[in-house]
């Protein structure tokens, strides 16, 4: 296809990806801010940020992978691309669980360099638990499975986060 359609195809999906996530944080806060407790939202605030960083490790597996899987299957080698395409979700399940254990020990050393003040930190040490610590290795694994469709060419829709296949094509 021309490039300017391949982008497209490529593009509109994470535009529509990003504008999901920007939609679920600002009903996040708006719920929160409806309780009345500012240091809840601020514990919101501060566990965004390192939510952040969890995307950005599932992204290096995701464009990591999906670049090495279709470098593979472009020079004829399909059995480093389906080594790739093993290795990506195990080591995603690794970094998770790693994610996870680190989070779950350490949740009031993160909450506290991630900027939580005294009133709020019992708050985001509790949203940490449940947003990163047991998210982590699901968040991972997706975007890994969803890069190794996309990787060998698959996936027609997905979307970078969520992973959501609408159809497949040879």
């Amino acid at each position: 296809m021309p490039p300017y359609k391949a982008i497209l195809s490529l593009a509109i999906p994470n535009i529509v990806n990003q504008l999901a996530n920007v939609i679920y944080n600002l009903a996040d806060t708006f719920y929160i801010g409806q309780l009345g407790n500012s240091s809840m939202v601020a514990a919101l605030a501060v566990t965004t940020s390192v939510v952040i960083i969890l995307t950005a490790i599932s992204n290096l597996f995701c464009v990591g992978s999906c670049a090495v899987i279709a470098a593979a299957l472009g020079s004829k080698d399909r059995k480093k691309a389906e080594d790739i395409a093993l290795l990506t979700p195990i080591m995603s399940l690794i970094t998770g669980a790693a994610v996870t254990v680190l989070v779950l020990a350490f949740r009031r050393q993160i909450a506290l360099y991630s900027g939580a003040s005294d009133t709020s930190i019992v708050y985001t040490m509790d949203y940490q638990f449940w947003v990163l610590g047991l998210n982590a290795v699901p968040i991972l694994c997706s975007t890994a499975l969803g890069a190794g469709m996309r990787g060998y060419g698959y996936a027609v829709w997905t979307t970078s986060r969520a992973n959501c296949i609408t159809s497949l094509s040879p």
